[in-house]
């Protein structure tokens, strides 16, 4: 989900506030707000990929899609 629309549809999607989850975005900015307005919201497992999905690739992490 993108930021603009993620604290609006989390709930529908995600019911469970203790799922885990980690969000990423292209440089790790848009992600730690969304991750930080989700735990307002009281999820509790909420991580933010540092750096985004550019540094995962830089480091040649694997990626898949799904």
């Amino acid at each position: 989900m993108g930021k603009g629309v993620i604290e609006r549809d989390v709930e529908q999607k995600v019911p469970d506030a203790n799922t885990p989850m980690v969000l990423y975005c292209g440089g790790g900015f848009r992600s730690a707000l969304a991750a930080e307005n989700l735990q307002k919201m009281g999820y509790t497992h909420v991580l933010s990929m540092d750096g985004g999905i550019r540094a995962w690739r830089e480091k040649r992490y694997p990626l898949t899609t799904g």
